[in-house]
């Protein structure tokens, strides 16, 4: 048997290579894990939005199913907030009020100065015999009041206005070296004037600001007649400034 052996012998080396050619693939190929299961691992190393959660679509941003879809939220509606006007803490009354300084004028000047704007704004076309009873309380060159009226422009919005009415009040000059000090008060808003002889034709502006009713509107008159004085002070300021001019005739 071993003579046989040995007398064939190339031909068991040329099994031997069959042999280890087929076994070390095989052996390769059993060492190397299964395609399905590498797929399966590699599944969860990153989030991809497309793969089926399993059927539950609530963990989803947007879906809807939990009440809690991304929707544009409404703007919230503010409350309304109401004009704060100047009221005087002892009569209650709507005032304003302030100490204007002008070092450069003795009072006698700034007196003048005040009455020539009043009449010349409001009191043109009376004659100077009309104007005692026009100026009350009047001390010369220390102090007089008056009583005007300023148009009220009411405004609706941002792009609508339009003129309703007057407020008349008393305005109050008092005169000092160097400094004058106006008082504005007993504020009245003037409605248009209608057919009807019975119909309220004037409201305190008190009443418009402690109302609870029609708040809107009423706040709309306070603020038109807040702007209308506050326009007549800036006016009444650069008046005080301008040069007076004496007439020699008036003495």
């Amino acid at each position: 048997m071993f003579t046989i052996l040995l007398r064939n012998m190339p031909n068991v080396k040329a099994i031997a290579w069959l042999v280890a050619f087929v076994t070390i693939p095989v052996a390769s190929a059993l060492a190397q894990p299964d395609d399905t299961e590498q797929q399966d691992t590699q599944s969860y190393d990153y989030y991809d939005e497309n793969i089926d959660g399993g059927g539950d679509n609530s963990i989803i941003p947007g879906n809807g199913t939990d009440g809690s879809e991304d929707e544009p939220k409404k703007p919230e509606k503010k409350p309304y907030v109401r004009i704060v006007m100047p009221v005087d803490s002892i009569t209650e009354l709507i005032t304003y009020d302030s100490i204007v300084e002008q070092t450069d004028s003795y009072y006698d000047s700034l007196y003048l100065r005040a009455k020539r704007w009043v009449t010349a704004k409001w009191y043109a076309d009376k004659k100077q015999k009309e104007l005692v009873k026009v100026f009350t309380d009047d001390v010369l060159y220390e102090k007089f009041k008056v009583k005007v009226k300023l148009p009220m422009r009411v405004r609706y919005n941002k792009f609508s206005s339009n003129e309703y009415g007057q407020v008349e009040f008393n305005l109050t000059m008092r005169f000092k070296d160097g400094k004058y000090k106006y008082h504005v008060s007993n504020m009245i808003h003037l409605l248009p004037e209608t057919s009807d002889k019975k119909d309220i034709n004037y409201v305190y502006l008190e009443f418009y600001m402690k109302s609870e009713k029609n708040v809107v509107n009423y706040d709309r008159y306070l603020r038109a007649a807040d702007a209308a004085v506050r326009k007549m002070v800036v006016d009444m300021t650069k008046a005080m400034r301008e040069p007076v001019e004496v007439d020699e005739d008036d003495w």
